[in-house]
């Protein structure tokens, strides 16, 4: 059967029908090469604007998550309703946007340029969705509280050394999960790596 064309069931989700299990077996049926164009087009968001960030070198311009690893993240945390997602580098809020819509979890954007922050949140607004919120922050001076934190190489050398050590301050003493996506994390002993059969998506658990 032909799957309508992405605008027309942005209504659906408007109208709280396309989510969950409804909207992943809808995106497990597309081609794999395909998602990620019609996720964006369902959600609105435009082209990438392959900008760089306005700050030094360490900090990671801004690039999409792709849809395949957020499904395979959806699945191996697993995230759950009762979960609060925090993407750090969220962009216009792709991961975000559709981690919300397939799990139901409250999720949380922290991205440090106004502008993606901004867009972000149109985006969400547009879509009728309240349990997505965007904060205009920088990971190395705070970041939001949560229980799965998701990580798409968005700082490198001491960017990373600092944001890292901001987010072992801020989640000592809970259990929470963190995700990457072409980033390894493995050196910090406070993170413990799981298994994993893909080479680019990594997890890791809070060590106590």
């Amino acid at each position: 059967m032909a799957v309508l064309e992405p605008e027309a069931l942005r209504a659906e989700v408007l109208r709280g029908k396309l989510r969950g299990d409804a909207l992943m077996a809808l995106l497990e049926s597309l081609p794999p090469a395909e998602r990620d164009a019609w996720v964006e087009r369902l959600l609105g968001l435009p082209p990438a604007p392959g900008m760089e960030h306005t700050g030094e070198g360490e900090l990671i311009g801004h690039h999409a998550s792709g849809v395949g690893a957020l499904l395979q993240l959806i699945r191996d945390v697993p995230i759950r309703a009762t979960d609060v997602f925090v993407d750090v580098g969220s962009g216009l809020g792709k991961a975000t946007l559709l981690v919300h819509l397939l799990t139901g979890a409250t999720a949380v954007g922290l991205e440090l340029e106004p502008a993606l922050v901004d867009a972000a949140r149109r985006h969400a607004e547009g879509l009728g969705l309240t349990g997505v919120t965007y904060v205009h922050g920088d990971a190395r001076q705070s970041v939001p509280e949560g229980t799965v934190y998701y990580l798409y190489l968005p700082f490198t050398g001491g960017a990373l050394e600092a944001a890292m050590a901001r987010l072992e301050a801020a989640t000592r003493g809970r259990t929470v999960v963190v995700c990457t996506l072409g980033l390894d994390l493995s050196r910090w002993p406070w993170l413990r790596a799981r298994e994993s059969s893909d080479f680019w998506t990594c997890i890791y658990d809070r060590v106590p």
